[in-house]
């Protein structure tokens, strides 16, 4: 990845953590990375709602169709695959394991400018 490409998925990253934080979200990791043995994907931002736990991938784009379209089915696989070491290895009573969206939730977080993120659309 170029310096450049880099630079601008933090920058939506942060955008995307801002917007969810207005919105009274904690933001529990950013750009969590599971052991390469677990599957090593990586998950840009995870967030806690009560009890829900958000498994956020972002994807700078006009629209979320635009965003879907960047997401691959073995990205997705990785993100489940992480998802899933990440609720395991969570220490009881810091990530709450009851209540969660079955068993996670990817959110499309399309950005028309890194000041004014869409509403999130949830994708299974």
């Amino acid at each position: 990845m170029g310096q450049l490409a880099y630079h601008a998925g933090n920058a939506a990253e942060g955008a995307v953590a801002r917007h969810y934080c207005a919105k009274g979200l904690e933001i529990v990791a950013k750009r969590w990375r599971a052991a390469r043995a677990d599957g090593g994907g990586e998950i840009d931002l995870i967030a806690r709602n009560g009890t829900q736990i958000i498994f956020i991938e972002v994807k700078k784009s006009h629209s979320h169709a635009q965003a879907a379209q960047m997401l691959g089915a073995r990205q997705m696989a990785r993100i489940a695959r992480s998802a899933a070491v990440f609720l395991a290895a969570s220490p009881p009573g810091r990530t709450p394991r009851r209540g969660l969206m079955w068993p996670w939730s990817t959110v499309l977080a399309a950005l028309k400018s890194l000041k004014t993120p869409m509403p999130p659309e949830i994708a299974s």
